[in-house]
C-alpha cells in the first residue's frame, strides 16, 4: 500500500482554501489510500489554527525557521531581524511561498508519494492515488506546467517563465527522488537571458529569450542535473473551449488535462481572494463541485 504526503503551504487567508482540499483529496481517494497531512504555514495565525483545528498531521512555522527564508529582497532581511529581535515574521507572497516549498523539499519522506499542492487546486479524478501510483512507477515525477508562450497569462514577450517542464503549483513525487538540496528562491527582479542551446533546452525556452525567475525556477535544472523522468499535464485556459471542468470563461483560472481528461483545477490568487467570493473564487468552485458530483453520479 502507498504512503501517500500530502504537503501544502499555508498562510492566513488561505485556510478556507486548505480545508477544502483536505476533504477534496479524502472523498475522491481510493478507499485503501494512506495520506498524511503536513502544513508549511508562513504565519503565526495560520500555524495556531492549523494546530486548534487540527487540520494536519505535520504542521511547521516555517516563518519561525530562518534555514527556509529566501533572501530575495528587502523585506526578507527585515523578517529575519524581526524574528531575531522577538518579533512575530510573516512571510508573504512569493517570498513566503518559496519558503514554504524549501521546507516541503526538507521533509519529502523515504518512501511512498509526496505531493505538494497550491491550496487552492482541486482534484477532479477518483481514486486518484491509484492513478499517481501507477505513473509514479514509471516517472519520478508528474506536474502541472506553465502555459505556453502566447497564452493569456504569458502573452507574446520574449521573457517567460520556463516551458514544458514540472513546476511546483503541483507535483506529485516518487521517493527515488530527493529535492533536499534543491532551493525554491526567485529572483523576480532580474530575468535571466538565455545564452545557450544547452540552456534553451533546459528550461524550453529559446537562444534570446529571458526567463522569468519566479519561484521554482530551478526546478528545471536541477531535473537535467539529476536525470529525472517526469510527466507534465496539458495546461489549459477556460477560453480554449477545450476545457471540460472550467466552462464559466474565466481566464485566470487554469485545467490540468492528462491525455486529455481533466485531473486538476487551479483557481489562481487564495492570497488575494477570499475562498468562494466573487467574482473569481465562486464560480471556480461551483463548476468543480458540478464536474465532481456529475462523475460521481455517472459511476454510482
Amino acid at each position: 500500500m502507498t504512503q501517500f504526503r500530502l504537503h501544502c503551504v499555508v498562510c492566513e487567508n488561505s485556510i478556507d482554501y486548505f480545508k477544502y482540499l483536505l476533504k477534496n483529496y479524502r472523498d475522491l481517494a481510493s478507499p485503501t489510500a494512506e495520506i498524511s497531512v503536513y502544513a508549511h504555514c508562513t504565519d503565526d495565525k495560520s500555524y495556531q489554527m492549523v494546530q486548534d483545528q487540527k487540520l494536519a498531521n505535520y504542521f511547521f512555522p516555517v516563518h519561525r525557521q530562518p534555514q527556509h527564508y529566501v533572501y530575495a529582497n528587502r523585506h526578507d532581511v527585515f523578517n529575519l531581524f524581526k524574528l531575531y529581535l522577538g518579533g512575530s515574521p510573516k512571510l508573504g507572497g512569493s517570498s513566503g511561498h518559496a519558503a514554504g516549498l524549501n521546507s516541503f523539499f526538507k521533509h519529502c519522506g523515504s518512501d511512498g508519494i509526496d505531493i505538494i499542492a497550491d491550496t487552492d487546486t482541486v482534484i477532479v479524478v477518483k481514486n486518484w492515488d491509484l492513478v499517481l501510483s501507477n505513473i509514479l512507477s514509471q516517472k519520478d515525477m508528474v506536474a502541472t506546467k506553465y502555459e505556453n508562450k502566447g497564452g493569456t497569462s504569458s502573452g507574446a514577450s520574449e521573457t517567460q517563465t520556463y516551458k514544458d517542464r514540472p513546476n511546483l503549483t503541483w507535483a506529485a513525487i516518487s521517493s527515488r527522488v530527493s529535492l533536499a538540496e534543491l532551493d525554491a528562491g526567485h529572483m523576480l527582479s532580474k530575468n535571466l537571458q538565455i545564452k545557450s542551446k544547452e540552456q534553451a533546452d533546459i528550461f524550453g525556452l529559446n537562444v534570446g529569450n529571458f526567463l522569468h525567475r519566479d519561484v521554482g525556477w530551478k526546478l528545471p535544472q536541477y531535473i537535467f542535473d539529476h536525470k529525472i523522468s517526469y510527466v507534465v499535464f496539458e495546461n489549459l485556459y477556460p477560453e480554449s473551449g477545450l476545457c471540460k471542468v472550467l466552462k464559466h470563461k474565466n481566464s485566470y483560472n487554469e485545467e490540468y488535462q492528462l491525455d486529455g481528461v481533466p485531473f486538476i483545477v487551479h483557481q489562481r490568487g487564495s492570497r488575494k481572494h477570499p475562498f468562494r467570493s466573487e467574482p473569481l473564487s465562486a464560480p471556480f468552485y461551483n463548476a468543480a463541485d458540478d464536474y465532481i458530483q456529475n462523475m460521481v453520479d455517472k459511476k454510482s
